[in-house]
């Protein structure tokens, strides 16, 4: 995760919920139930409300967006704003490390052709001198084949023979063959802090209040059914909070209604990079042994 942008989150949430229920409409009988469940609603609403509702999300599109990016002459729309502080901070910001990439181009150590291949030998003539330039460990590839180097055989006078780890197929081409370092990878330590953001949803309808209260409803099914979305984005512990309906224009019926989501949101970033250990490294040991002190048992060994 890096630095959220909790309004577009929070769109993008509304927006999957929306499409939820013109795909399934039959959910939104179930949020809506209350309307034809109980019958002191049914008394005041009827019972074709619960229909009309359906009919009414079905073939109409919510405006949803960040504030500065709808049409704010649009209705019904919801307009979105973020704010918010940070909370909570790591041992000084120091948070973790981990792998950003593998994907760099190995390092080449030698290019040859060889003489000839026998299943999991290779032999090539002395002029190339490899069992200077090549080590235990290392791969080989031709472009079409690799495999990795198990031993280097040099006799005085001879060609140098190469012990692979598998046996090449027959027909293996002998031309362009290179040694190679292993795909080359870079670490990072990431550093983090959390922040405790607030997200605030203005939703603005035009006509008869029983249709900001349908609205007002799917809204609040939209954010809370989004909860795990949410944590899947990285807004952690999402609640929300909503205001009653208000009457912000008379002559136009227009109603507005606040949502408040609250939740925090780890901001990362890259502290520094590094270069990670590369499997196919020539690494040499000296072991150095000295006589055994009779008053002292232990050996030191020098690396």
């Amino acid at each position: 995760m890096s630095f959220g942008i909790a309004d577009l989150i929070t769109a993008e949430v509304i927006k999957d919920g929306l499409l939820h229920l013109s795909r399934n409409p039959k959910h939104i009988e179930h949020i809506l139930g209350v309307f034809c469940s109980n019958d002191l609603v049914v008394k005041n609403v009827g019972r074709e409300y619960l229909a009309q509702c359906v009919e009414y999300i079905m073939s109409n599109r919510i405006e949803v967006g960040p504030y500065y990016a709808i049409d704010v002459k649009r209705r019904p729309s919801i307009g979105i704003i973020s704010s918010g502080h940070e909370d909570m901070q790591f041992l000084g910001d120091y948070g973790y490390e981990q792998n950003m990439r593998q994907d760099l181009p190995a390092v080449k150590y030698a290019n040859w052709d060889a003489s000839s291949i026998s299943k999991d030998e290779m032999v090539v003539t002395a002029d190339y001198k490899l069992e200077e330039k090549l080590w235990v460990g290392m791969f080989i590839s031709n472009g079409t084949e690799t495999a990795k180097l198990t031993g280097i055989y040099k006799k005085e006078g001879q060609p140098t023979k190469l012990l692979l780890d598998r046996e090449l197929p027959e027909h293996t081409r002998i031309t362009y063959w290179s040694a190679m370092s292993s795909p080359k990878g870079v670490g990072a330590v990431v550093s983090a802090s959390a922040d405790s953001v607030t997200v605030q949803c203005k939703l603005t309808t035009n006509g008869d209040f029983s249709l900001h209260r349908l609205l007002s409803i799917v809204v609040r099914y939209c954010l809370k059914r989004g909860r795990l979305l949410f944590d899947q984005y990285g807004m952690q512990k999402a609640t929300f909070a909503y205001t009653p309906p208000m009457l912000t224009e008379n002559d136009e019926h227009e109603f507005e209604s606040v949502y408040t989501i609250t939740a925090m949101f780890t901001d990362t970033w890259i502290e520094r990079e590094y270069d990670l250990a590369d499997a196919a490294a020539n690494i040499v040991i000296n072991l150095c042994a000295v006589p055994v002190d009779p008053n002292n048992e232990i050996v030191e060994v020098s690396k």
